[in-house]
Order: structure tokens, then sequence, then C-alpha cells
């Protein structure tokens, strides 16, 4: 709004100087500031930082002049143009002193006109400082002088100007009132363009008055009204509201479809700063829904154009959201970094809102070192803040936070006071997920005071809002997303039932405590395997099909075009465009996913898979095997011990405590053989911790554990049994499952006909240009010549150049394949070595021919997109051409494998981008919707020559004279090798694991 009216004023006093108007003072000195002038308002119209630095140069120079000559009028018009170009830079302050001094000499020369154009720049620049009372009062002050003049669309922007201010002072009846009064002035008028405006801030108000229906309605109707007059800029703006809506309601796969969207209309427009404002507001919704690391790729996506931009004030939110979710994701140091810089540029603008925001951050950092009486006096001037900006989630949020503060301080009495008060004005506000987090944080202080009863309550209350509002998301990656930013309520109800059951033993409620534990795990996994067995894919839209692959392979080709630009040690900005290029094709092929859900009527049939009950758990399970589930968790972790005709349960350490210690274990174990007196004292502590509670529980030849945290990283083969120093492995077979439910729906898959032939092995493909193999080397080989980090290059991208630069050939896997397949006759199996190790194989017709898939390989792992981790085959063909040998966990999950089981013979198989609650999303769980009911992986970079043999004995165990199961082939594989010299110590033989079915 201030721009259009600006530039109004700017064009008519360009025109009267260019006139040529005589005065009495020096006409070369006057001809002279006239050009000066003009090149200072060509360069504001460049809408860059750097040519608005400019024109503030020739504004000023300018000035000077004007003053000399004494020409008042064109000393308020340079004046006034002056407070526009440091508005467009956020440097309110100077824009307030700019605009105040053009509007006193033009009322001092009787200019009524140009007068009210100054208050309104004025009003604004006070508005973005915050100082509403002055905003408010610089507005109708414009209001009362375009009234005399007569000038309706002035008149209707001051009444908007009003409503603006009205609304961020929370007065939203008056608002409405104000700008129900300039939408009447357009509708007069015919301005259909003022309407546009209008209506989006009348939507903007009722958003603030708590009517979201009636908001979102009228943002549609302005949206609709901006396309119709074509006002491309309006039309991202309105995207942009309406996603803000969207997210307040709590759905969050619509508001970052429509963010998605505003940005691409800024984008297309070459509007940078609504671009970048878009990104931040993709952030900002993935970090509310727990996926920190993502948001933060959006958040360094922008802020680099705003820097660019001179935009201090959109660089502001972004300083502070990169702190907040650096702090999320504990990297301290950088959240610091980020909040201090923040907090400085804040208090610099004068920009109190967003002072408060970063002041919740930093306060939030205080209260994790438990720096509880530093946190809480932060969070009092935050509310202090809040409810003098008349920001009333900020004030929801502020109580909640000064509650948590006061409960960690053992002042439960008052912290209660605080949380109901917020409660109250969440439920006011008819904000959900708000309404969620309070009930948790009550729930939370009764059970600190030891009322069970009612804890649970609120607790069940809490949940009962985060399962509605995840009914209402299709995307997978954001419904686990949004689980793992509720995990904490989950893991709440959990403990509230255990605690019962402490109190009463007898009493069941361990049992319903493992039902909960079972109902916050791995939904997206049990929601994935229940589409793929109902056929989702079956029946949807050709067109849609057709355009998924077509974004398929564009990505494929992408990711391979990343993998050579990795291998050249490329500049930063080249990776960085490349990401930003795979970022945007990920978002369109899941959006795509979303279409090919929506458009067959049996998705809309599915229901919820069912969360299994303790007596269906034990239905899984046979005499010979116990089913052990951890919960880990804040302030202790549990562990419930299933057999056929009985449920133990037991309380352990906090989560930190174990998962620093699994951590710990899984570093020193997929280390290189070291200092044996590292590796067994950290064994035997971890086991101590998880094992020694239940050890009498554990009288069972197989043993299935169900893991999380940190624990999903450790090989509990390796553990060492209770009351013994060997390891568990020599008492137990080991199998690892995501979850009971879990186990249920691959079973409900066995009535499938099994394939005609026994082994497909993929080995020793071709990784590089000099390889002997090749007749000649015509390509770049994908290795590179060390392993440091570039600046500026990315985590992720880090990530897979380290993997690439491992890339070479393995010899050891050829001895792998001959060794495995002597176990099996020739017509029923094959050996795809050297190029028939490719990708072609992997995914074409051939490996739905056989019961096993081996593939000894390269893997890569990609934690920013998990889509991209996959196997590498051979990435030449036999002519030296470059070809696509990855299979991408993408392309796994379009897989229809009737195999029994993967075997997947490379380095970190088994890991993945770990989400809380549902756990590690990595190859295993791609085969596993792809129809394979068992899949052995490995925890860490395994040793290519002790893997060939391990390999041998497993297959010996399973396809040789005993016959073995795999779990008990494997079994016998690692205790072979863990006797023999040259292999004994666990990163030899631990590595690898069996994951699903066991029977």
């Amino acid at each position: 709004m201030l721009t259009a009216l600006a530039t109004v004023v700017l064009l008519s006093s360009w025109q009267s100087i260019a006139s040529g108007e005589v005065h009495e003072f020096d006409e070369g000195r006057r001809l002279a500031a006239q050009r000066i002038f003009l090149a200072g308002t060509e360069l504001l119209r460049d809408q860059q930082a750097a040519s608005t630095r400019a024109a503030i140069e020739r504004f000023t120079a300018a000035l000077e002049e004007w003053r000399a000559l004494g020409d008042r009028a064109r000393e308020a018009e340079t004046l006034h143009a002056l407070a526009l170009a440091h508005a467009s830079l956020t440097r309110n302050r100077e824009a307030i002193a700019n605009a105040e001094q053009a509007a006193a000499i033009r009322r001092e020369l009787g200019d009524r006109r140009g007068e009210a154009a100054s208050l309104d720049a004025a009003g604004f620049a006070y508005e973005a400082v915050s100082d509403l009372p002055k905003a408010r009062e610089r507005f109708e002050s414009a209001l009362a002088l375009y009234r005399s003049e007569g000038d309706r669309i002035g008149e209707a922007r001051q009444l908007v100007g009003i409503g603006a201010v009205l609304h961020r002072m929370a007065k939203n009846k008056e608002a409405l009132e104000c700008l129900e009064l300039a939408h009447q002035v357009d509708l007069e008028t015919g301005n259909r363009a003022g309407e546009v405006l209008t209506l989006r801030w009348i939507g903007n108000a009722w958003l603030g008055a708590g009517d979201r229906r009636k908001a979102l309605e009228i943002s549609q109707t302005a949206l609709e009204l901006a396309r119709e007059t074509g006002d491309r800029f309006e039309q991202g703006l309105l995207l942009n509201n309406i996603a803000v809506i969207f997210g307040y309601e709590g759905q969050w796969e619509k508001s970052i479809e429509l963010f998605e969207e505003a940005a691409a209309v800024h984008a297309e427009g070459g509007r940078q700063a609504e671009e970048a404002n878009a990104l931040l507001n993709i952030g900002v919704a993935w970090a509310q829904l727990g996926d920190h690391r993502r948001a933060i790729s959006f958040f360094e996506r922008a802020l680099p154009i705003s820097r660019a931009l001179g935009d201090r004030g959109r660089e502001l939110p972004l300083l502070i959201y990169l702190g907040a979710s650096n702090r999320e994701i504990g990297d301290t140091d950088a959240a610091l970094k980020y909040l201090k810089a923040g907090l400085e540029l804040s208090r610099q603008l004068g920009l109190r809102r967003l002072e408060a925001i970063a002041l919740n951050h930093y306060a939030m950092v205080l209260y994790n070192a438990h720096r509880f009486e530093e946190a809480l006096e932060h969070h009092e001037l935050i509310l202090r803040m809040n409810r003098e900006t008349g920001n009333v989630r900020g004030e929801v949020n502020a109580l909640a936070n000064i509650g948590a503060t006061l409960g960690s301080m053992g002042r439960c009495g008052a912290a209660r006071a605080r949380v109901v008060e917020g409660l109250a004005l969440a439920r006011q506000l008819g904000d959900r997920p708000f309404e969620g987090a309070t009930l948790a944080a009550l729930a939370r202080l009764d059970r600190e005071e030891g009322q069970l009863a009612d804890a649970l309550e609120h607790a069940n209350a809490a949940l009962e809002i985060a399962e509605s509002l995840r009914g209402t998301m299709s995307a997978q990656q954001i419904r686990a997303a949004f689980l793992s930013s509720v995990r904490d309520q989950y893991e709440l109800q959990v403990d509230l039932w255990m605690q019962m059951h402490l109190r009463a033993p007898d009493a069941g409620f361990d049992a319903l405590a493992l039902q909960a534990s079972e109902r916050a795990r791995a939904r997206g996994l049990l929601e994935m395997l229940e589409e793929a067995r109902a056929g989702i894919r079956d029946g949807a839209d050709p067109a849609l099909l057709a355009r998924e692959r077509d974004i398929r392979k564009l990505l494929n080709d992408k990711a391979a075009a990343q993998t050579r630009l990795l291998s050249s040690r490329p500049k930063p900005e080249q990776t960085a465009a490349l990401a930003r290029e795979i970022e945007e094709l990920t978002g369109q092929m899941h959006q795509l996913e979303l279409e090919v859900r929506a458009s067959n009527p049996r998705y809309r049939a599915l229901v919820e898979p069912a969360t299994p009950s303790v007596e269906e758990i034990q239905q899984l399970l046979d005499e010979d095997t116990v089913f052990v589930e951890y919960a880990l968790g804040d302030p202790r972790s549990y562990a419930w011990v299933v057999r056929r005709g009985s449920l133990r349960s037991f309380v352990l350490p906090r989560r930190d405590a174990i998962d620093a210690l699994a951590r710990r274990v899984h570093a020193l174990l997929s280390a290189r053989p070291g200092a044996k007196s590292e590796v067994e004292p950290a064994l035997a502590e971890l086991s101590k911790i998880v094992l020694r509670p239940i050890a009498q529980e554990l009288r069972a030849r197989r043993v299935v554990f169900a893991a999380e945290g940190a624990l999903q990283y450790v090989p509990f083969a390796a553990l060492l049994a209770p009351s013994s120093r060997a390891p568990l492995i020599a008492r137990h077979e080991i199998v690892t499952i995501p979850s009971a439910a879990t186990l249920a729906l691959l079973r409900r898959g066995e009535d499938r006909t099994p394939p005609e032939k026994t082994l497909l092995v993929l080995a020793d493909s071709v990784f590089s240009s000099d390889d002997p193999r090749l007749e000649r080397a015509a390509a770049v080989s994908p290795r590179s010549s060390s392993s440091s980090k570039t600046r500026g290059e990315t985590a992720a991208a880090a990530e897979l150049r380290e993997s690439l630069e491992r890339m070479q050939r393995l010899p050891f896997t050829r001895l792998e394949a001959d060794s495995i397949a002597q176990f099996v006759p020739a017509a029923s199996r094959k050996k795809a070595l050297d190029f028939d190790a490719s990708r072609e194989t992997a995914v074409g017709d051939e490996a739905r021919r056989y019961r096993i898939v081996h593939f000894a390989t390269h893997a890569v792992l990609n934690s920013q997109h998990p889509e991209l981790s996959g196997i590498v085959l051979s990435l030449f063909d036999r002519n030296g051409r470059p070809q696509d040998g990855f299979v991408r966990l993408h392309d796994v999950y379009r897989l229809r494998l009737p195999a029994d089981l993967v075997v997947l013979s490379a380095c970190q198989t088994a890991l993945g981008k770990e989400i809380k609650g549902e756990g590690l999303i990595g190859l295993t769980r791609g085969f596993m919707h792809a129809g394979v009911p068992r899949v052995v992986a490995s925890l860490w970079k395994v040793d290519d020559r002790a893997t060939a043999e391990l390999m041998r004995r497993f297959y010996e165990g399973m396809l040789g004279p005993r016959k073995l199961p795999p779990a008990a082939a494997l079994r016998a594989a690692q205790l072979d090798m863990s006797k023999t010299a040259m292999w004994k110590q666990p990163y030899y033989w631990a590595g690898f694991l069996l994951q699903g079915e066991w029977r």
C-alpha cells in the first residue's frame, strides 16, 4: 500500500520538476539539482538494495541543493522520497524522521495532498517499528486531509492503514468497521485494485478475530478478484495469507502447498523479497512440524536473497528461525550465533514483535541449560512485549513457557495458573495446536503433583487434538513430521499409564502403556504398507502416474548431475543451485504422490491401521520367541517383554542417558578395531542398562527387539548377555522390527505365490572410468582426491561427496557372489556381475523371478532427502558411457518384489533419516513397502573382505545342508566369525542385522 501511494506522489513531483518551472534562483544550480533528484527516482524504481542505497545518495545531494536554493516544496518532495527509500531498506527510524519533516514543510506550504502522502509514509514507518498509536494517529490525520480534498481513493487507503494498525493492536472489531468503510469506497469508485488490497486486510482482521472460516472466505474472494485483474503481486500475498490460515488450522500439508505456490508466483514476477518471505514461511511450517533440518534448508535459501536485497526486515526473521531450528537439532553454538544477531538487529530496527520471538528462542536455550531463573525472567518480559504489541498467539506461547519453567522450578501452583490462562486464550482463538500443547502442559503439572487420573484426562484430550489434526494430512512426510512434533505428548501418555501401573500392578495399565507405545511408533510405515497391499497405485489416474514418472526421472537426472558435480570439487554456488532444484523437484514429486492417492477411491476407503493389543501381539509369537519393545522418554524410559502367556514391564533411565551411551557404542563398534579396553566397557555399560533389568524374561531361543532413538543404531547381537561376558547372540537369535504392528501387516502378505527361482546376486559393479573392464575411459570418475568438507558445502552434499570418494571397486564382492552362488543350482540362480550389475537389472522384471535378491555393492546415505539414498550399481555401460546406476529409495518404493529376502550387503544400508516416533527412513522400509517381509542390512561402513566371508557362511547355513531359517543362519554365521581370530572383533561381524519376519 505504501509503495503504490508513494509512487503516485513521486511521479507527480517528477512531472512538475520536468516541466521547467522558473524560479528566481540560479537556473543552472536548479537544473543540476533536478537531474540529481531524477537520477535518484530512477534508481528507486529498480527496487534493488544497491540501487536504493545509490538513490539515497542522490536524494541527499539534491536535498542539500534545494535547501541552499531555499526551495521548500522541492525540499519536502526530496525528504518524502528519502523516507520511501529508507523504508524499503527497513531503516524505519530514518524514514520516520524524513517523512515527519516532509509533512511539516508541506503543512506550512498548504500542500494538503502532499502532507497527507507524507503522513501516510510516516504511519507505515511507525507501524513497522511497532509504534502503533503513532501510526494510527498519522493515518487518521492523513484521512482527514484526503477527505477535505475529496480524494476518495486516498481516503480508502488511509482507512485500510488504520484498519491494519487496529488489527495489529488486536482491536479487530474496530478494524473490521474501518476496513468495511474502505471496501465501500472501493466499490463506489470502481477501484478493483484497491478492493483486492482491502479484502486482503479484511481477511487478516477476521483471522485476528478468531473467525478462520470468514477469513478464508474473504481471502479466497480477494484471490479470485486478483486473478481477474491479473494482479500477480496480490495473488502471491493472498496465497501466503491463505496458507497461514490453513497453518493455524493445523493443515500443514495444504499450508505448505500454498506457500510453495506463493513462492513460485513471486519468483515468476522477479519479486525476490516476497519470494524470500514465502520460503521463510515454508521453513516455519516445517519447523512447526518438527522437521528442523528441512526447515533450515529453506531458511538458508531465503537468507542470501534477503541479504542481497539489503532487506534487513526480512533478514531478521530468518536469523531468528535459523537460531530456533539449530537449537532444536542440538547445535547450540549456531543457535546462539543466529539469535544474538537477530536480537541485535531487531533492536536496531525497533521491531518489538520480532524481538519478542528472538527472546523466546534465546530463553529456550537458557531453559535447556537449566538456567531456569534467567529463562523465567526472559519469558515474563516476552509476555509483556506480546501484550503490548497485541500478539495473542505469542501471549499464549509465553504463558505456556512460563508455566513449563515454573514447573521445572517446582512452583507447580504458579505454573498451573499461567498454563490455565494460556489454555483459555488458545480456546478463545480456536487454535487447536496451541490448545493441545497447553493441555499436555497441564498433564505434566498434574503428574508432578501426583494427580495421575487428571493428568491422563488432559493427556488424552491433547492426543485427541493431535490425532484429529494428523487426520487432515495426506502426505506421508508431513504426517511423519507432525507426529514427530507432538511425540512428547505420546511419551507423556505412555509414562502416565506406567505410573498408574506402578500404583496398581494388577490393573492392566502396563498393557495399555504398551498399546500407547505401539500407537506412536512407525505410523507412516504402517500406512504405507497398508496402501501397498490395497494397490493404491493400481487404480490411479494414468495421466498423474505418467507425470509422476517424468518428475521421478528428472529428479534422478538431477541427483546424477549432483553426483558428477560433487566429484569435481565444484564452487559452493553450483552445488547450492543444484540442491535447490532437487529440493523443488522433491516437493513436486511429493505433491504428485498426494494427487495419485486422492485420485483413487481405494485410498479413500482405507482406514487407519489398528494398534495391536497385548493379546494380538502374543498371537504373533511362538513358544521360542520373546518380544522386547523399548520406549525412551523423559523423565524415564520403559521396556516391555511379551511372551505367549505373559507381559512384564520395566523402568529404565531417561532417554538422553541411553541415547548418549548407544551412540558411543555405535561409534566404537563401527570404527576400525581399536583398543579392546574402550569397546568392551561401553558394551557392558549399555547392556547393564537395557538388558540386565529384563534378563529373567529372555528365556527363549529368539529375541525380537523393537528399539527406538539411538538404540536403533545398536547391534543387539553384540551386547553382552546378562551375567555373561559372551555376546547376546551366543544365546539367542536376534531379530529387529519397527513395531509389532509392522510385523502383523507383513504377515498379511504371506499368501502370495513365491518366485520360481532362488537367487539373484548383483556384484562387482563398474564405478569409475579407469576401471580396466572398460575398453576406454570416456567419462569422469565419480571419485575425488580429498575427503575434507569444502567451504560453503552443505552437510548433505558433504555426506554424498564422501560416499562417492569411497566408491572404488569392491573386488571381494565378486568372490562373495561366487561363494554364495555355489549353494544354488545353476538353473535357479543368476550372477549379475560387471556391467550386468546395473540399475536396469535391479528394477526390471528379472528381479521379480527370485526368492532372494542380494546386492553386494556400495550404498549412499542422504539424510537431507532420504528418498535419494540408495544402492549404487554400474555407473558405466560397456562402451564407457556414463549411466544412472543408482537405485534410490523412491525407486524402491515403486518396486513390487515377491522376494522372501533382500540382502543389502553394502555400507550403512540399515540407516536413514531419523524421525522421532517414525524411526529410520531408509532402504529397509523401502523394500518392506515393495513387498519383502525380511531384509538383511548393515549399521555401519562394513569391511569388504569380512563381509564376503560373513555372507558365505550365512548362505551356507541358509541354503546348505542345514537349511536354517534366515535369522538362525545369520546367527550361526556371526557366531562362527566371532570365534575366528581374524574376525572376532564385532566390527567385522556385528554390523548386519535381520529386520522383519523371522519365520
